[in-house]
């Protein structure tokens, strides 16, 4: 009896004690994507600050840099994706919207955005993320992403 209540209380206690992985969204609807273009003088990479992260995760920031010389516009939204097998899954946020205000990168600009971590319903575990942004030249819009990793 007293060995089925320990062990009983070893299992609850463990439970508690666990991270809870991010929830997973739906399948993105990007398949592989690039870090960087560049098309008639125009030129963006987006990267993260660390290429490893160790958890717990606090901050990721991201940077672009406009490496060509024409003007390149973007938003303010950020996207979450996490890999599971050989396909992407949107990491969901809770209670946050972006704006869709259109920014300017200039020539030889660099910009940094931070990720809203805090928007996030649970944690960020180990395994392979990347995080995508959307881009405008004149000649139409870009999908690129910043992959990561999360590693003890």
């Amino acid at each position: 009896m007293k060995c089925s209540v320990l062990i009983i209380l070893v299992l609850f206690l463990s439970g508690c004690t666990g991270t809870t992985d991010v929830p997973m969204g739906k399948e993105s609807k990007h398949g592989d994507l690039s870090d960087h273009q560049s098309e008639d003088g125009a030129g963006v990479k987006l990267e993260t600050e660390e290429e490893i992260y160790k958890p717990p995760v606090e901050e990721i920031n991201v940077t672009f840099e406009n490496s060509g010389d024409t003007v390149i516009g973007y938003g303010s939204p950020l996207h979450l994706e996490k890999k599971v097998g050989n396909g992407w899954y949107e990491v969901p946020y809770q209670g946050l919207s972006f704006t869709e205000d259109l920014l300017s990168l200039e020539p030889g600009d660099l910009k940094s955005q931070e990720l809203p971590l805090e928007h996030i319903d649970g944690t960020i575990t180990e395994g392979i993320y990347r995080i995508t942004k959307s881009f405008s030249f004149d000649a139409g819009t870009v999908m690129l992403s910043a992959e990561f990793e999360v590693k003890a």
